[in-house]
C-alpha cells in the first residue's frame, strides 16, 4: 500500500484542534521548514557530514509525521536508517546521494501539496 504524500485524516484532526487561523499558520510554517531542511540536507550530503545529516533527517522525520506528511517521514527514516545501520561506515557517497534524490523528490511533492492546501485557504479535500 502506497503511503500518502499528505494524510488527510491527520490534517483534519490538526485543523479541528487548532481552528482555521492557527491551522493556516501551521501549514505555512511547515512549508517553510521543509524547504529549509531540504536545503540543509543537500548541503550536508555535499559536505559528507553524516552525523548532522542523520540528525537533520531525524528532525524532519518527526515534524513530517506530526504534520501528516507520511511519505516524506518514511523517506527521512530510510535515510536515517542508512546512516545508522550496522554498515553505516561502509555506506558510500553514491548511496547517500541516491537516497537523498528520492527524499528530495518526495519533499518537493509534499511542498507542492502543502502549497495547494495553502492556496485553497487551508481547506482539506
Amino acid at each position: 500500500m502506497e503511503v500518502p504524500i499528505l494524510d488527510k485524516v491527520i490534517l483534519d484532526n490538526i485543523s479541528l484542534s487548532l481552528g482555521k487561523k492557527h491551522f493556516d499558520s501551521v501549514i505555512t510554517q511547515a512549508h517553510r521548514e521543509i524547504e529549509k531542511r531540504l536545503v540543509t540536507l543537500n548541503e550536508l550530503v555535499q559536505k559528507d557530514d553524516r552525523e548532522n545529516l542523520c540528525i537533520t533527517a531525524h528532525g524532519l522525520k518527526g515534524s513530517s509525521a506530526t504534520l501528516g506528511a507520511l511519505s516524506l517521514s518514511e523517506k527521512c527514516k530510510a535515510l536515517e536508517d542508512l546512516m545508522t545501520g550496522k554498515q553505516a561506515k561502509e555506506v558510500d557517497q553514491k548511496e547517500i546521494k541516491a537516497m537523498m534524490e528520492e527524499l528530495s523528490l518526495v519533499a518537493n511533492e509534499t511542498i507542492y501539496e502543502i502549497r495547494n492546501l495553502i492556496e485553497q485557504g487551508g481547506s482539506i479535500k
